[in-house]
């Protein structure tokens, strides 16, 4: 596909998503209308970046630089999501403190879970997909054999699922809390501070603090020996019968499965430990 024959189809796929974008939220308001940007932004996302590997499924020196671009430009903005969102929670934080109302406390935690429902997930498929392709783009410099690659796959899986089992959980519960409190008219009071909503703010921010070290990963690009290296050359080895570049993309999907997998395990055992007491 040429290049004018490609910008031509991407702006037709975004004037058709556009329009079902539109067509989707003039229907809707409020909660309903945050929804349907939760349901439809990953599913765009996903079929996007789909849509334009078929389009270039060979390696150009054009395409590869997009899509770095576009890599780290989904990393930079999953980060100000972060900071944005601990913008939020301080000033909740800061208007309990000073005994506003309820509605005003409430009003901070509804623009804290509309960022979550909408920002992170879209952008977090973007980088994961961008990040598969620039793999497979040069697999030889990029195998999750070194450290510095299999340190940011681990680290990322690890925000990604921990965000969809862990992380917006408490974002969403914590609007509920506070949407209750402020239909119900219930005073601002010590039994809103509880240990639960402390020890939910601290993961949040761990999210944020976190990921700083995730990218320290990526821009310096340790590679020495690990204890894991020697096993996933030979995950990718097993799989050289796949064309160029898919056994270490095989291999990074899978530590992302895995990781999802641990996450889940682990979020289910704190959960029953938690009912049991």
């Amino acid at each position: 596909m040429t290049w004018p024959v490609g910008l031509l189809a991407g702006l037709v796929w975004l004037s058709v998503w556009t329009c079902i974008f539109a067509k989707l939220a003039a229907a809707k308001e409020g909660d309903a209308l945050v929804a349907i940007f939760h349901s439809l932004l990953p599913v765009f996302c996903v079929t996007t970046c789909l849509a334009a590997f078929a389009a270039v499924p060979v390696r150009e020196a054009a395409f590869h630089k997009i899509t770095l671009w576009t890599h780290h430009a989904s990393i930079l903005l999953l980060f100000l999501s972060l900071i944005a969102a601990e913008y939020f929670q301080a000033e909740a934080w800061l208007r309990i403190r000073r005994g506003c109302s309820v509605s005003c406390i409430a009003a901070s935690f509804r623009r804290l879970w509309i960022l979550t429902e909408i920002m992170p997930g879209p952008i977090a498929l973007a980088v994961f997909l961008s990040g598969l392709r620039l793999i497979w783009d040069s697999p030889e410099a990029n195998s999750p054999s070194s450290l510095w690659l299999f340190g940011l796959i681990v680290g990322f899986s690890l925000f990604f699922w921990d965000g969809i089992l862990g992380y917006q959980p408490i974002v969403r519960r914590l609007w509920k809390n506070w949407k209750y409190a402020s239909d119900a008219e219930i005073p601002v009071g010590g039994q809103m501070e509880t240990a639960r909503n402390v020890t939910d703010r601290a993961q949040l921010l761990l999210h944020c603090m976190s990921w700083p070290f995730v990218f320290l990963l990526g821009l310096f690009r340790w590679n020495v020996v690990t204890p894991f290296t020697r096993p996933i050359l030979q995950i990718i080895a097993r799989l050289r019968f796949l064309p160029a570049g898919w056994p270490e993309v095989s291999t990074a999907a899978l530590i992302w499965i895995i990781a999802g997998i641990t996450i889940l395990l682990v979020r289910t055992l704190l959960r029953i430990r938690q009912a049991s007491r």
